[in-house]
Order: C-alpha cells, then structure tokens, then sequence
C-alpha cells in the first residue's frame, strides 16, 4: 500500500517502528492533499451554487407572494394556496382514493427589470380540451400536487405556490432549474369519488357515433 493511501493510525504507527522517516511521511500526506484537493473544491462549489439556488428561491417565493397572494400564509408544508372559485360548497374536500379531472397551467418565477416579479416560461399545460386525470395519493404526481388539490371542491378554482421542496428539488428538470418554485392555475372538472361510477368515451374511426360505458374506478 502506497504511503498517501494510509490511515492517519496506520502511517504514525509506521513511524513509531521506524519503517517510513518523518520526511517521507510528509512528502505522502502532501500529495494526498494535492489528490483530494480537486475533489473538495469541486464539492464546495456544487454546494456553494446550491446555496444561491436555495437563497433566490426564498426570494422568489416571498416576493411573488407579496405581489399576487398578499396575506395568504403557507400550509405546513410550505405550499401557497389562494382559492379563485370555491367550488361546489354541497361536497367534501378531495381525498386520497377520488379520481380528479383538472385543467392546470405551471409557470416558472420571472424577475425582470421593469415589472419586476411575475409569471414566467410557462413550463407545462393541460390545454383546454383535454383535462389531466390522476388518482389522489396514487402517486402519480409529485407531493404539491397531492397537498394543494386535497385543498379544493368539485368545480373549484386555485392558484398554488409550490417551493421546490415540493416539486422537483435540486432535480432539474427538461424545462425546470433545479431548485425552481412552480406557480400553478389548477382549474377542478370533475371528481369521482371511490365509489363512483366513471363513464369511459371509446374512440371510434371517424364519423362513427361515440359509445358510453360505464366503469367503476376502483
């Protein structure tokens, strides 16, 4: 075993038995620092930049917030939630096990010269044909989604706030910086409870009338 890839105990103990003098000691412990060196700076600068990353979030999040949701505090998780339409008051929150039908739209944080802070490079839709469906607490989206739509009513209508804690973290994404905050407008179409029924369209060539059936969604 070369002399730098020794233990601080293993090297003092060769010394002690006089197999390696105290210069050769030195000369190992040098170039195992010129080794390690790269590698701590590296280190250093990939946490130094997550840091910014980090910092510019915070800020993002607090001034957009004092812009577009003035008094509205986050839940325990951090997210942002600011009802637009309530929603059908006759009926329970969302739940865990309920099939939801959503249009929505994400949106980056902006900070420009001029407006200042606003909504960015819209990043993802639904369109407005097509509603995205997913099973709450299915785990098919990521954990803001499954906290802010537990939040809403069947035909309700939010704006939600999501720290990147609840998004995709230091994992960029194709059109998402690491450590970005999202900004969404989540539009409800329509809850299925567990126990529901789900009427699935069958896609027929063209010209021919379109087939119900009915599914449940368990």
């Amino acid at each position: 075993m070369k002399l730098n890839e020794l233990t601080i105990s293993q090297a003092l103990n060769l010394l002690a038995k006089k197999e390696v003098t105290s210069v050769e000691l030195t000369e190992a412990c040098l170039k195992r620092i010129e080794d390690v060196e790269p590698k701590i700076h590296a280190l250093m600068t990939v946490s130094g930049e997550a840091a910014l990353e980090k910092a510019q979030e915070v800020d993002y999040i607090r001034r957009y917030v004092q812009k577009f949701l003035p008094g509205i505090t986050p839940t325990a998780l951090g997210l942002y939630y600011k009802p637009i339409v309530v929603g059908d008051l006759t009926t329970d929150s969302i739940k865990s096990g309920d099939l939801v039908k959503v249009f929505y739209e994400g949106y980056l944080i902006q900070d420009t010269i001029g407006v200042g802070i606003k909504n960015g490079t819209m990043f993802d839709t639904s369109g407005d044909y097509e509603p995205f469906s997913f099973t709450v607490g299915g785990g098919g989206v990521i954990v803001g989604w499954e906290e802010g739509i537990r939040l809403m009513k069947d035909g309700g209508e939010a704006i939600w706030v999501l720290p990147s804690s609840l998004g995709y973290a230091a994992q960029a994404q194709a059109s998402i910086p690491a450590y970005s905050p999202l900004i969404f407008h989540i539009k409800v179409y329509k809850v299925y409870r567990a126990t529901d029924v789900v009427p699935i369209i069958q896609k027929m060539p063209p010209g021919s009338p379109p087939i119900l059936n009915n599914e449940s969604i368990k």
